[in-house]
């Protein structure tokens, strides 16, 4: 392809990329507590950031988007907590609130690196859509049409996913017993 043509080509290309992501981007974003304007000026810049890497990543996967997508919030996240380190501290309620001690955040942290390890271990595709379905929330319909599949095979890989990781979780308890 002439670079004319991949030129006029790219539009299409990131038109529908953006028809197939906008809606997750928009549940991504307001799962997180982020106002409808903030997240439609956070998808612009997934895909800004998306078309200044064109050059370097001929395809984008539905993760590469979402890692962008984290990342925004990330920065956003950081930018606001500098922000409010100036402010004035607010009054936090904590009685809802376990509290957190250096052995439970321990604990925590290694069974979030158990079940990162064992998601790891699944295919791809069933991994993606597990973390989309379970932990961005995204509807089993909505990820069947962005994944060309049926809602059915969605559930299937979803179940496969959970299955894996029960069994996992399983044998890890019995050999610390």
């Amino acid at each position: 392809m002439t670079e004319p043509d991949r030129k006029s080509a790219e539009p299409l290309r990131y038109g529908s990329l953006s028809a197939t992501y906008r809606g997750p981007l928009m549940a991504f974003f307001s799962r997180r507590q982020v106002r409808s304007t903030d997240a439609e000026d956070m998808i612009q810049e997934v895909f800004l950031r998306l078309i200044a890497t064109a050059a370097n990543e001929p395809e984008h996967s539905g993760a590469y988007i979402f890692q962008i997508a984290s990342n925004l919030l990330k920065d956003r996240y950081r930018r606001e907590h500098r922000q409010h380190r100036t402010a004035p501290a607010l009054e936090v309620h904590t009685t809802a609130f376990e509290e957190l001690t250096p052995l439970r955040f321990h604990e925590a942290r290694e069974t979030l690196a158990h079940i990162t390890r064992h998601l790891a271990e699944l295919p791809e595709m069933t991994r993606n859509l597990f973390v989309l379905f379970r932990l961005e929330g995204i509807p089993q319909a909505e990820l069947a049409e962005t994944y060309g599949i049926s809602v059915r095979s969605v559930q299937k890989h979803i179940l496969k996913a959970m299955q894996f990781l029960l069994l996992r979780i399983e044998k890890e308890e019995v050999r610390h017993d």
